[in-house]
């Protein structure tokens, strides 16, 4: 005949066994995603880190701005800094240029020039002053004031 305290005590042990269990696989599950989500941190930080340190480097101008008498602009970019560039965006009076002949995205080597041919987005009236934003692909901006 068992007495009712060995059962008992034998219960308790176990339970107290699979608390135990649970509490380490709990830790054990909090302790993977921390290092997963702090490794996510640090390289996304790496990452922004990378990138404006780039941007630091990336310097460019714009040197001239012709223009055919209709809608065509071409438009000559300096790079003067010490990585190289990609011209992603030009904007002529806070309207993006959408169609472009040549110079988009083409790499820009350091002390090289590029000619941006493309289509203007404003009408282009001879004596009017225009603002041009150049846009790079790290997201440096360049502004030149044009007057035809």
């Amino acid at each position: 005949m068992r007495l009712s305290g060995e059962c008992r005590g034998v219960s308790e042990v176990i339970a107290s066994l699979v608390m135990l269990l649970v509490v380490s696989l709990l830790g054990t599950t909090l302790y993977a995603y921390s290092q997963t989500t702090l490794n996510s941190l640090q390289e996304s930080f790496q990452y922004s880190l990378t990138l404006e340190e780039e941007r630091v480097k990336e310097k460019f101008r714009v040197l001239a701005v012709w223009w055919d008498g209709s809608d065509l602009l071409n438009i000559t970019i300096l790079n003067y800094g010490k990585i190289d560039i990609s011209v992603d965006a030009i904007y002529i009076d806070n309207k993006p240029a959408t169609r472009f002949l040549s110079g988009r995205g083409e790499t820009v080597y350091t002390l090289k020039l590029v000619h941006v041919k493309l289509t203007s987005p404003v009408a282009i009236v001879e004596g009017r002053g225009y603002d041009i934003v150049v846009v790079s692909e790290r997201g440096v901006r360049c502004e030149y004031l044009w007057t035809p």
